[in-house]
């Protein structure tokens, strides 16, 4: 009996101790991973282009609604330029899974930016991709869409609709000829010339 209980014990806590260090891991990991995020948002709002690059990767992909897609130079030349200040750069909703030397990241993403003398706020989802490299995590692949918008949530914005909008839920997701007659606080950026769509944008 004595020697059946030893055996147990034998297989069962290096187990146990595997699944506790693996745990402790993991915790490790979702807290520098939250440090990042932080240092991300607040190099936003600060315009610290030198954080930013150290925080991506060189094989960096960024894609985002009705926008080309950057790779890191680009992406942290247009911070690093000082065409676009952002007043706010506000997440939550975080979720952070670790997958071994691997990490995804999601949530709400709310900023206030100017660019060429316009405000704009945007309200999107995103996914963040890290990897970790010679102990050192960092951004491969981020991505953000716009939250949909409803017409009650535009008319909150300023935009005021003719009948003819209003009766179509989701025109303005459908179709960039929306006809507002106000567009006191939205600004579509199909009126805008290419070279500007980089820093409307991002």
């Amino acid at each position: 009996m004595y020697l059946t209980l030893s055996l147990t014990i034998c297989i069962i806590a290096p187990a146990l101790f595997q699944g506790t260090a693996v745990r402790s891991r993991e915790a490790t990991a979702v807290a520098e991973l939250s440090r990042l995020e932080t240092i991300w948002n607040e190099a936003y709002v600060r315009g610290d282009a030198t954080a930013l690059d150290r925080l991506c990767a060189d094989d960096l992909v960024v894609t985002m609604s009705d926008m080309q897609v950057l790779n890191k130079a680009k992406a942290i030349g247009i911070v690093r330029s000082g065409k676009v200040k952002f007043q706010r750069y506000e997440t939550s909703d975080i979720r952070i899974r670790v997958y071994d030397k691997a990490a995804v990241v999601t949530g709400r993403l709310q900023r206030t930016r100017n660019a060429g003398g316009h405000t704009a706020e945007d309200d999107w989802r995103f996914t963040k991709v890290y990897i970790r490299r010679a102990g050192t995590w960092q951004v491969v692949a981020w991505h953000a869409s716009t939250v949909a918008l409803t017409v009650s949530k535009l008319a909150a914005r300023g935009v005021e609709f003719t009948q003819e909008s209003r009766t179509t839920a989701m025109a303005w997701s459908r179709t960039p000829r929306l006809r507002a007659t106000s567009l006191s606080s939205y600004t579509n950026p199909n009126t805008k010339s290419d070279s500007d769509e980089e820093i409307w944008r991002v």
